[in-house]
């Protein structure tokens, strides 16, 4: 509901606030699969969830979590497009532990607590195209399976962006993010569609696609989704 959408916006920004105000950096990354028009949204879902898991359960990407962060937040994020199809996809909010900086240069030589934000992209790309491939999906590409920034200033509107798909944020995110918030933020420009999308579509008689058939297909396939994961957690740690 409404409601418990801003309940948890609120927590995720205060998690955020004080996750910052203890020296502690955010990592987003966005993960996604290779996916054509004839795809079917179920079993781009469950190939998707198994990918995750498989990388998530993986010795490595465990090692770099409990190593390197605090914990996380997972978000799933669904649009659909004319040429490819359903676009499942993840938004992962890492809460990096105090002590620790990602760089946008290259990392310093002999320190294990710095990390650059390339080699950092390098190490998810070798998970998460291992996982997919091994899950059944095509190999996601190196432009645009893997997508990584560092949160560096006004956090609060990132965390409310993960919390509530769909809504465009008062003012602009900051640099890279701003290119993020807009890919996902289209609402008809014939390009991307959110599922809501569908049903406005619906509503104002648009015959130019069979928008019902379009949010049949994505309920069906997204029942029992959980939009939003790991906050218990990070709340009990702060």
């Amino acid at each position: 509901s409404a409601r418990l959408m801003e309940r948890r916006t609120l927590e995720l920004q205060g998690i955020v606030s004080r996750h910052t105000a203890a020296g502690g950096q955010l990592v987003h990354v966005t993960f996604t699969v290779p996916h054509a028009r004839a795809d079917s949204a179920r079993d781009l879902v469950k190939l998707l969830g198994a990918s995750y898991n498989a990388m998530g359960d993986g010795r490595a990407v465990k090692a770099w979590r409990k190593d390197f962060t605090i914990g996380d937040v997972r978000a799933f994020e669904v649009t659909w497009g004319e040429s490819a199809g359903f676009h499942p996809h993840y938004h992962l909010l890492y809460f990096i532990r105090p002590g620790v900086e990602v760089f946008d240069d290259a990392k310093i030589d002999g320190d294990p607590n710095a990390i650059s934000l390339a080699d950092l992209r390098a190490f998810f790309y070798r998970q998460w195209s291992g996982a997919a491939v091994r899950s059944g999906l095509g190999e996601p590409s190196e432009e645009h399976g893997v997508k990584i920034t560092i949160a560096k200033s006004q956090e609060e509107l990132l965390a409310q962006y993960i919390a509530k798909f769909g809504r465009e944020p008062s003012r602009p995110l900051w640099g890279a993010e701003a290119e993020v918030v807009k890919a996902h933020s289209k609402v008809g420009d014939r390009q991307r569609y959110h599922p809501f999308d569908f049903l406005r579509a619906g509503m104002l008689r648009d015959r130019s696609r069979n928008w019902k058939a379009l949010w049949s297909e994505y309920c069906a396939a997204f029942k029992g989704q959980q939009q939003l994961r790991g906050m218990k957690k990070l709340a009990d740690h702060y």
